[in-house]
């Protein structure tokens, strides 16, 4: 979890300073570990809880609106998680539930189930375009799909609306880098077309995370269909009405 540090208030005593992380434009510096009386999340609460804070003042700008922090894996962990982009929400199942609550909410859906790796803490699935297989993480804050820049080349002829674009993170570190619409993405037996993606150099990613991964996925993939991440069963369920 990353809270915005300009909602916190200065105290010294309950701070400390990190050297650096990795964001995907590269380096993320000024981070702090604040120590958080209390915060709650739909009934997950956390006390006295070490979290690390940063600026993220230029993501409100970039999103019109308040916002208060990234919510990470840690908070997450314990549940199956449901994105519903359509009905804007989330839904946090316990997975003892899932079978019962798939029985009851899904009974007349087509469910489409992919086996995910987990990198630490990142849900890695394996995909298809044209001939080349890649291995996404899954990052559902990300707003376009992220992929190596080193496989631009060998993409190309899968994707259209080429242009030059600004990629910008949570790292606030603006990078000149490619973007197109990816087609024929296959990721389990399900296809993406038009997949808005940017191509950029993720090496400090997989150098400082000790991944092995060829990009991200996220808002792109997650929001045209409702969409299940479960850490217990390590499978990601793309769920058609």
């Amino acid at each position: 979890m990353i809270l915005n540090s300009y909602y916190l208030p200065e105290t010294k005593a309950t701070k400390k300073h990190l050297s650096t992380s990795k964001g995907v434009s590269g380096n993320i510096s000024g981070m702090d570990i604040t120590t958080v009386e209390k915060l709650d999340f739909a009934g997950i609460s956390l006390k006295n809880q070490d979290v690390i804070s940063m600026d993220l003042s230029h993501l409100e700008v970039s999103l019109g609106t308040e916002f208060y922090g990234l919510i990470g894996y840690e908070l997450i962990k314990d549940y199956d998680i449901l994105f519903d982009y359509e009905n804007l929400q989330l839904t946090l199942i316990d997975p003892d539930a899932f079978e019962s609550y798939k029985t009851e909410k899904w009974s007349s859906h087509t469910l489409e189930s992919v086996p995910f790796d987990l990198m630490h803490h990142i849900p890695v699935v394996n995909a298809q375009v044209g001939d080349s297989v890649l291995t996404y993480g899954i990052d559902c804050g990300a707003e376009s799909n992220l992929i190596s820049e080193s496989m631009f080349e060998s993409l190309q002829q899968h994707t259209e609306s080429i242009q030059r674009d600004q990629l910008l993170g949570a790292d606030n570190l603006p990078r000149t880098v490619n973007k197109g619409k990816v087609n024929g993405t296959r990721i389990g037996t399900k296809s993406f077309d038009g997949l808005s993606t940017v191509f950029s150099d993720i090496s400090h990613l997989n150098d400082g995370y000790k991944l092995n991964i060829d990009g991200l996925i996220g808002y792109e993939v997650l929001h045209k269909q409702k969409t299940l991440l479960s850490y217990a069963r390590k499978e990601l369920v793309f769920i058609a009405p």
